[in-house]
């Protein structure tokens, strides 16, 4: 009975021609190349066929419209994968492209984020507590 919705616009970063293939070590190599190509601030890269991080933000903008548009909630739970998180944080957060990386997750992490109307603040960060068996 909780209200939800999916939005596209929030969907993982497309690793076009390299979505869903084996990892090999060559594989691996490019991988690790366009990462240091975005911390270089080249955030305008693309992986072969996919998106560039600069495409995600303007795919991901009408999609946080329409959650920042919602009723008035009090907890809103928004559900990533990781590479599209990282830019929904450096988005949010008024960060280049370039430092998502600083933002660490692990499977299932929880970003707790404070929006105060105009801001965002982190109040947790890379969470896994709720993870911890009691």
């Amino acid at each position: 009975g909780i209200k939800h919705i999916s939005l596209v616009g929030l969907n993982e970063i497309s690793w076009g021609k390299k979505e869903g293939q084996p990892i090999t070590p060559e594989e691996d190599a490019y991988y690790h190349h366009m990462l240091k190509q975005w911390q270089e601030g080249k955030t305008d890269l693309r992986i072969e066929g996919g998106e560039s991080p600069e495409e995600v933000v303007v795919r991901m903008k009408p999609a946080l419209d329409i959650i920042l548009n919602q009723e008035k909630e009090e907890t809103i739970l928004i559900c990533m994968h990781g590479r599209a998180i990282r830019i929904l944080l450096c988005y949010w957060l008024h960060y280049p492209l370039s430092a998502m990386d600083m933002f660490e997750h692990q499977n299932l992490c929880l970003y707790q984020l404070n929006y105060t109307g105009k801001q965002f603040q982190v109040m947790r960060y890379n969470d896994t507590s709720h993870l911890q068996l009691s």
